[in-house]
């Protein structure tokens, strides 16, 4: 009997076969939702699980249903959410399907060349244990938690930290695999373990990440391709110093928050005092100087009269501020990248200022009236992105509508405006970007029923007090 059971391992392997693995639904593994944040990027939650759990980087990949990993690496992007998972990891992070979305850059595919690959991080947050997707943007510069510069690579050996899962993540989570730096001492620790952030950091980080989704969103929304009518991807220019300072950039570097969103700002506009004032009509005076009509020659009567519109609107919300910028006393803010102390300007100055460089474009608005010759952009854009036409309506009723939706998104421009600029008045710095209230959102806005009702309730800007 004793020689029968002297069995090699060879032999044993082949009499007792290992038993078949356990349904995926049955696996446990070591979560500690605990130790994470809202707003938390998917490198930094997937770090703390393969912190606990230390599973090869083929089971990682295999358990959060990534797609074939690169050949070269074997490493998963982490910047899109689409070749993940997004249901096995909730279950398994024991986190929101919320949370999982926010831990990555976006799905849109341009975000491959606006993201980095490599970890972006504030020094700070990381040894709290904390990271968020949009550092990963190249336009952000700082921690606006900690006023830190976004910096890159290990602190100690400056080796690089790929925003993937791969080999590094999956033998040695949280620790520079060339010099052994562990990134969060408190894991080091006996029982050591990560703490959240509290609940006003997580408020603001929260805020930063909606208005990055938001500007990115904005930045890749298709445009028409004017030769077939169709619209395409928008086309990113080659050259950064030609398109100027990203808007996120600027917005990162002078404030701490980021300005109310358009969709925040409505919300708040039920509660507002001027929500329920009487409406009135805009004056037919004061026409304005129209653009070279022998260089557009597309742009019809229509156009023409809907560009007075906006002229006679400008005069009626801000019509001292009106009379300012014909005379190009702001035109040295078109070399300041629109950003200017609040110690040089007004609050009621400032909404005049964005509301027409939303509407007329920002060489139009702050060049004397006398230099230039351009049809009114933020108009244009506005149009373009209208409801198109029922074929079947009379050209004539479409018209009085346009004019009617017109009228409406003006007012409600400047309010936003002003609420903007109230907001900014209190950060020490004003930021006149007309893509802050961007007429085309207004335009797209009237598509969806429900919020055709609650924004075009008509202010009247005649009893606004701007003082």
């Amino acid at each position: 009997m004793g020689a029968n059971l002297d069995l090699t391992t060879t032999q044993l392997t082949q009499v007792a076969p290992p038993p078949p693995r356990a349904p995926e639904d049955n696996w446990r593994y070591t979560a500690r939702p605990e130790w994470s944040s809202a707003g938390e990027s998917m490198w930094i939650r997937l770090s703390k699980f393969s912190y606990c759990n230390r599973l090869s980087v083929l089971e990682l990949s295999s358990l959060f249903g990534a797609h074939r990993p690169d050949i070269e690496s074997g490493a998963r992007d982490l910047r899109q959410a689409n070749p993940w998972d997004l249901q096995s990891m909730a279950t398994v992070l024991n986190a929101s399907a919320a949370d999982v979305l926010q831990g990555f850059c976006g799905n849109l595919p341009p975000i491959l060349g606006q993201a980095a690959t490599e970890l972006r991080y504030c020094a700070a947050c990381l040894k709290l244990g904390f990271h968020a997707a949009w550092f990963q943007w190249l336009t952000i510069e700082r921690c606006p938690l900690h006023g830190l510069p976004l910096r890159v690579g290990c602190a100690r050996c400056k080796s690089a930290i790929p925003f993937v899962l791969g080999h590094d993540l999956a033998s040695t989570p949280l620790t520079c695999s060339h010099c052994g730096k562990l990134w969060i001492p408190s894991l080091g620790k006996p029982a050591g373990r990560c703490v959240a952030l509290g609940r006003r950091d997580v408020r603001v980080l929260k805020r930063w990440g909606l208005y990055v989704q938001h500007v990115a969103d904005e930045e890749h929304q298709p445009r028409r391709d004017y030769t077939t009518g169709r619209f395409t991807p928008a086309i990113k220019c080659s050259s950064r110093a030609a398109a100027g300072t990203p808007l996120l950039t600027l917005v990162n570097r002078l404030f701490d928050v980021p300005p109310p969103l358009p969709k925040q700002l409505l919300a708040r506009r039920r509660h507002d005092r001027l929500a329920n004032t009487e409406r009135r009509s805009l004056p037919t005076t004061h026409r304005g100087l129209e653009f070279g009509r022998e260089q557009w020659p597309h742009f019809a009567e229509e156009f023409v009269s809907y560009e007075h519109q906006v002229v006679r609107a400008r005069r009626q919300f801000f019509a001292d501020t009106a009379l300012e910028c014909d005379h190009g006393r702001w035109q040295h803010l078109l070399d300041s990248n629109l950003a200017v102390s609040t110690d040089s300007i007004g609050c009621e100055t400032v909404a005049a200022l964005g509301w027409t460089i939303s509407w007329l474009g920002r060489t139009r608005a702050l060049a004397p009236a006398d230099s230039i010759s351009t049809p009114a952009l933020g108009l244009t854009a506005w149009l373009a992105n209208l409801t198109p036409r029922d074929q079947s309506a009379h050209r004539s009723l479409r018209y009085k509508q346009v004019q009617d939706w017109l009228n409406e998104d003006l007012r409600l421009s400047a309010w936003m405006w002003m609420r903007i600029a109230r907001f900014m008045q209190a950060k020490g710095a004003y930021l006149l970007r007309g893509v802050m209230v961007n007429p085309p959102d207004l335009a797209n806005a009237r598509r969806t029923k429900t919020e055709n009702s609650c924004m075009f309730t008509s202010i009247n800007f005649q009893t606004l007090d701007f003082k």
